[in-house]
């Protein structure tokens, strides 16, 4: 095993922001990942290159692999398998299922929040309206193939103390993509799913009652807040 602390220790002042951090951190289960948005790519591998050095005598290397310009892999391999990689991201992966504007990601780093590990450690993290933001991209994006997505749309009702801020942002910052059709599939009171056709859901909440006086911004919101409603 590695010392993650050892290599978060040098990174510590630089421009970066653990995403989804594991509960469990610093440990690790051997082939996990830890996601990382970040600046600069290249500096953080040369900080993360200075420790992986140190563990060169006990049989560990490095492996660097460049997916794009703006997302590498950077992995510790202990006997030719991954003992644990670091996914940097400079900007945003692609998504197929929402259009994000790419000043979100510059915002959840110059936003971020110190959480500290110990008494010698602190990482960086998305502040907690951030954190419910990069939950839904990843809920909306993915949950039509992964089902356990739903656990993001959870921890969102369970942990927005500011539903009005938090839906403010997302319709800020994300947009659903023209000209395509979405479905979001939820979980009804009886644990089974059931899909809300959006195009269908919009024009079934413009019938409803005032709906005509609300502006663009307001009618956005209102059924935002209807689809979560399903959710309690």
């Amino acid at each position: 095993m590695i010392n993650l602390i050892d290599f978060f220790k040098t990174i510590e002042y630089d421009c970066y922001c653990i995403i989804k951090i594991d509960d469990k951190f610093p440990e690790y289960s051997i082939g996990d990942d830890i996601d990382i948005f970040c600046f600069d790519i290249s500096h953080i591998i040369k900080n993360l290159l200075i420790v992986t050095n140190q563990y060169i005598d006990k049989g560990f290397t490095a492996q660097i692999t460049k997916r794009s310009e703006t997302h590498t892999h950077f992995d510790i391999l202990n006997k030719n398998k991954i003992e644990i990689r670091f996914d940097l991201y400079q900007q945003f992966p692609g998504y197929k299922n929402l259009n994000i504007k790419k000043s979100l990601f510059d915002v959840i780093i110059e936003k971020r929040e110190k959480k500290m590990i110990n008494n010698s450690l602190f990482v960086y993290v998305p502040n907690k309206i951030d954190e419910l933001i990069l939950r839904y991209i990843e809920y909306h994006e993915w949950y039509a193939e992964r089902p356990d997505k739903i656990k993001h749309i959870e921890y969102i009702l369970k942990n927005a103390e500011d539903k009005t801020k938090f839906l403010d942002r997302i319709h800020h910052y994300t947009a659903l993509p023209k000209y395509h059709e979405h479905k979001i599939i939820i979980k009804s009171d009886k644990q089974t799913k059931r899909k809300i056709n959006i195009r269908n859901t919009i024009s079934l909440l413009k019938k409803s009652k005032h709906i005509h006086k609300k502006s663009p911004k307001e009618l956005f919101r209102f059924i935002r807040w209807n689809i979560i409603k399903h959710f309690k």
